[in-house]
């Protein structure tokens, strides 16, 4: 394909995501692959969607035997929409038999759906990019828009009534409607709280998705509290390690650089690196973590130190996603802005061209990344 494959999957199939990555490489696709990371992943994507020069070209909805992830299913959501309204190129990469017929959701049962072998064979590629090549069926985009739009299936895709109200919060959030959203979480909050209980991981997740909205909005010391709630919930359900509570730490660690307590900041991030580091020495999440912690460590005027682990980072990420990826360009914006203040100015322009045409290339020359990367690198000159 022309443009960028987006891959969209659960968080507990990481690995097989990455390996569908690499293997798409391998064939010559150019791949679009996040780690589970709420909030800024989804208006990246949905700004990508809309961009009129994007150069996002289809998407592979990954479903193993755990179904859509929480956040993943927000991606499907956007995606499926896309698709009925725009013949947007979309495929369901199936790990399990048993997810074609028992855990797929109604509104992703139209699409063209392939059972993967465990190994992401030549065939199993071939069948993919086929998939996403093809014409979308005026029928199946029909059929797709009748079950997102009518009542029945609003009901049929397995979403209760709290899910539905999250999937509106959400669609508040995008729209840059924090307070509403604020406000509906808190009622979604104390209902869950009085009808399952103090330790409900449903509740970790409002309450994560509160402390995100709040910080849009500035109050940083009420998004610190919900997130020490929801990571609290996290370590009693799935411990430390948890993929989920990974995530809330790294939410928590931001609120806490918002308020400027730049080392309680940096310890929530190496605890989170240390687990990263375990897991895989050479995976995305660890390379996020070692961003986040690097620049905090620039705003404690430790650019050296800063340095060198935005270096990792930057490696890390160019063997998993390709060397014309967001996350890359993210690598070297930030690189760019750590070597303006060690006064290596020819390097750091560089680095900062080379971002700045990665994400002109995936988002179109008037996407915010491009402005921000623009205006960081006129700051710092």
């Amino acid at each position: 394909m022309k443009g960028a494959i987006f891959i969209s999957f659960n968080s507990r199939n990481r690995t097989q995501a990455v390996a569908l990555a690499e293997r798409l490489r391998a064939a010559g696709e150019t791949v679009w692959l996040d780690s589970w990371q709420a909030g800024n992943t989804l208006q990246a994507l949905a700004e990508a969607l809309t961009s009129a020069s994007s150069t996002l070209s289809g998407a592979i909805i990954l479903l193993g035997d755990r179904g859509l992830g929480g956040w993943q299913s927000f991606e499907a959501r956007m995606f499926v929409k896309v698709y009925a309204e725009q013949a947007f190129p979309l495929v369901v990469a199936s790990l399990h038999e048993i997810a074609v017929s028992s855990t797929i959701p109604r509104y992703l049962k139209p699409l063209p759906t392939i059972l993967c072998d465990a190994s992401w064979s030549d065939r199993t590629i071939a069948d993919l990019q086929r998939a996403l090549c093809a014409a979308v069926p005026a029928e199946d985009r029909a059929l797709v828009s009748r079950i997102l739009e009518g009542e029945e299936g609003r009901t049929s895709i397995g979403l209760g009534a709290d899910e539905l109200e999250v999937e509106f919060i959400m669609k508040l959030h995008r729209l840059g409607r924090y307070e509403e959203a604020v406000g509906l979480f808190d009622e979604i909050v104390e209902k869950a709280r009085s009808e399952l209980g103090a330790r409900d991981p449903k509740i970790s997740f409002y309450l994560n998705e509160k402390g995100l909205a709040l910080r849009e909005l500035g109050r940083f010391r009420e998004a610190e509290t919900a997130f020490r709630e929801a990571v609290q919930i996290d370590l009693r359900n799935v411990g430390i390690e948890h993929p989920v509570t990974i995530s809330r730490i790294n939410n928590l660690a931001l609120a806490l650089w918002d308020l400027g307590r730049f080392r309680e900041a940096e310890s929530q991030y190496r605890r989170v690196a240390e687990i990263e580091e375990k897991r895989d020495a050479n995976g995305p999440g660890l390379a996020t973590c070692l961003s986040n912690l690097s620049l905090v460590l620039k705003d404690m005027g430790k650019f050296e130190s800063s340095e060198q682990l935005l270096s990792r980072a930057l490696t890390i990420d160019r063997e998993a996603f390709g060397p014309e990826h967001p996350s890359v360009a993210r690598d070297l914006a930030n690189l760019s802005s750590v070597l303006h203040r060690l006064n290596r100015l020819p390097e750091a322009e560089e680095l900062c061209k080379r971002a700045i045409a990665i994400d002109t290339k995936c988002f179109g020359e008037k996407h915010p990344l491009v402005a921000s990367t623009l205006n960081k690198s006129g700051r710092a000159a």
